[in-house]
């Protein structure tokens, strides 16, 4: 019985290894990556969005973005930027958000190449910081340090009962 249960626990943990492996190696290779500055921007503010794209072939990029207010449900007019190339795979642009109630934005990166348009990171959402004043009455940023994914160890953990539960029933 002792020896089922370890079993179907060393193979779930090698699937569930191979499966996460594979899938950071593809994703990592095709897709393009974004990285924004400031780290954490407020409403507002300038920010600069900085694309990394592995194809020779892209004739031209664009960022597509809406500031939103999560509070009233809403976003603001979508804007559709080209960016600038930097060097052959980093292309780069940088605006002044526009509205002081935003509390997000989303975005999507909409490449050209000889396959045509495709848009990547379709509307990724990023949190703004609300603009805090210190004692002196300057402001500073909220910094929310927040490290997503550990959600899938809590997945992973569950479903390894609900299997060591359904073996136990069938004995």
């Amino acid at each position: 019985m002792k020896n089922n249960t370890k079993r179907i626990l060393i193979i779930t943990i090698v699937i569930l290894g191979f499966f996460m492996s594979t899938f950071n190696n593809v994703s990592a290779e095709n897709e393009p990556t974004i990285e924004i500055k400031p780290e954490f921007p407020t409403p507002e503010s300038t920010i600069t969005f900085t694309a990394t794209i592995k194809d020779e072939n892209t004739t031209d990029v664009r960022i597509v973005f809406q500031e939103c207010d999560a509070n009233a449900g809403i976003c603001f007019t979508k804007q559709n930027i080209s960016m600038n190339s930097v060097d052959l795979d980093t292309y780069e642009i940088s605006f002044t958000l526009e509205h002081s109630e935003a509390t997000y934005i989303q975005y999507s990166l909409v490449v050209n190449s000889n396959e045509g348009w495709k848009t990547y990171l379709d509307k990724t959402k990023f949190n703004l910081t609300e603009k805090q004043n210190d004692d002196n009455g300057k402001e500073n940023n909220n910094k929310d340090n927040d490290t997503p994914g550990f959600e899938f160890i809590g997945l992973l953990i569950s479903v390894i009962f609900i299997l060591l539960i359904f073996d136990k029933r069938k004995r």
